[in-house]
């Protein structure tokens, strides 16, 4: 569950805290632009794409930010465009007040105000009542991702990586459907057992997937090529399926996985799960595909 937090930053320390103290919650990722956006990136498009991948944006607002002009009013908006998408009783933006401050705005007149004032921890506390602990939320939508693009992401979901990210420790909470799909309750995902018997090209992947909805694999028809994020969750941090590092409630054939992102025109990311790491093949490569569905 991806929180997003915007603030000015006169109110920097407050955000800082506010996102080390979410962070230490069971199934919270907070989200703030002066840590999770990497050198070199554009930091106006990486920040409207977290709040459009966010469950909740939490809006901080004190005497010295409220009338401030900058970027954080552009957030706000962006925020305020996603509401108004989503059924009326969906609790998506959270705002909160740090001091006896009068924000102005008429779309959050109906919308319940928190406050971290007087006394922070009773006002994180309440907070956290809207937080509800719930599944770990992976994207979903295929994107053009760099080599530091994937290395922050195996860092900010603890994913395991023999390369890059020995330390990585994801635990799943897997259960075998017994209709060849494995269920992971940590992330909502379905997941084939198995995958393709055969290892595919680059430019064949997505016809397997069409070909499994056809047949309505399982009974369903609205399998997809897993994201690297949702592949990635997959990979265990020993040998724990022969020499695959991978649960061995999945099948030992798929060694080498392709996923829906794209790396540049002609290659796209992949996990290798032996030796156990996430990779990348390009229009010459043929591994298989283990399709999922949300």
């Amino acid at each position: 569950m991806q929180v997003f937090i915007s603030y000015a930053r006169e109110d920097y320390e407050t955000a800082r805290k506010l996102y080390d103290d979410l962070g230490q919650q069971d199934g919270i990722r907070p989200w703030m632009d002066e840590e999770d956006i990497l050198i070199g990136q554009n930091w106006k498009t990486e920040i409207e794409q977290a709040i459009r991948d966010s469950d909740y944006f939490l809006v901080l607002f004190s005497s010295d930010s409220v009338s401030k002009e900058g970027f954080v009013q552009k957030e706000i908006r962006v925020a305020l465009e996603l509401i108004e998408t989503l059924p009326p009783d969906k609790i998506f933006i959270l705002p909160l007040l740090l001091d006896e401050c009068k924000p102005k705005y008429k779309e959050l007149e109906n919308i319940h105000w928190g406050k971290l004032y007087p006394c922070y921890e009773d006002g994180l506390k309440r907070l956290l009542r809207s937080l509800p602990k719930g599944k770990t939320r992976l994207r979903s939508e295929p994107r053009k991702l760099s080599e530091g693009d994937v290395d922050a992401m195996l860092a900010k979901f603890n994913f395991f990586d023999s390369g890059v990210h020995e330390s990585g420790n994801f635990k799943n909470d897997f259960r075998d459907n017994g209709d060849g799909t494995v269920s992971d309750r940590v992330t909502g995902l379905m997941w084939q057992k198995s995958g393709s018997e055969d290892r595919i090209y680059l430019r064949d992947r997505q016809a397997y997937i069409e070909e499994l909805n056809q047949e309505k694999f399982a009974g369903y028809d609205d399998w997809r090529l897993p994201t690297i994020e949702e592949l990635a969750s997959l990979l265990e941090n020993e040998e724990r399926n022969g020499d695959l590092y991978i649960d061995p409630v999945f099948g030992k054939e798929q060694r080498w996985c392709w996923s829906a992102d794209e790396r540049d025109s002609g290659s796209a990311w992949d996990v290798y799960f032996n030796p156990g790491l996430v990779d990348w093949g390009n229009v010459v490569h043929y591994i298989y595909v283990r399709a999922v569905r949300s």
